[in-house]
């Protein structure tokens, strides 16, 4: 594509495109915040190190009967 179209199209499309980093960043919050959760209530992925830890989580929230306040 050329850089003149390219420039063009930017600055007739800037709306769209602002709308559209600001989607991606708000989706990629969501999944870093998703991935937290997840961690704390034990259900993270990865290494066993990490799962074990994980499952900590979720035996300690348990035994301070987090879930009964819900």
């Amino acid at each position: 594509m050329n850089s003149k179209y390219l420039l063009h199209f930017l600055v007739n499309n800037l709306d769209f495109i602002t709308w559209l980093i600001v989607v991606f960043r708000q989706s990629n919050r969501q999944a870093k915040i998703d991935q937290k959760l997840n961690y704390i209530f034990g259900k993270a992925s990865g290494n066993p190190q990490t799962i074990m830890r994980s499952k900590e989580m979720l035996r300690l929230l348990e035994s301070i009967e987090i879930f009964a306040l819900i």
